[in-house]
């Protein structure tokens, strides 16, 4: 899927292997509006980041 979707978007981070906070501040600094997780509830989730509320959507 990241293939198929990744040449519509400015910007593309991976964030494997960074923590939860790092992932929310990397977010804000990029001045995101909206956040969404591909991924669902699968045990590689990131939901954890959504918590700490990096984009207003």
């Amino acid at each position: 899927m990241t293939t198929r979707i990744r040449p519509y978007f400015k910007a593309w981070h991976i964030i494997s292997g960074l923590s939860d906070g790092l992932v929310a501040q990397k977010i804000y600094n990029d001045g995101i509006d909206i956040l969404v997780d591909l991924s669902g509830h699968t045990s590689k989730n990131r939901l954890a980041v959504f918590a700490w509320k990096a984009a207003p959507v």
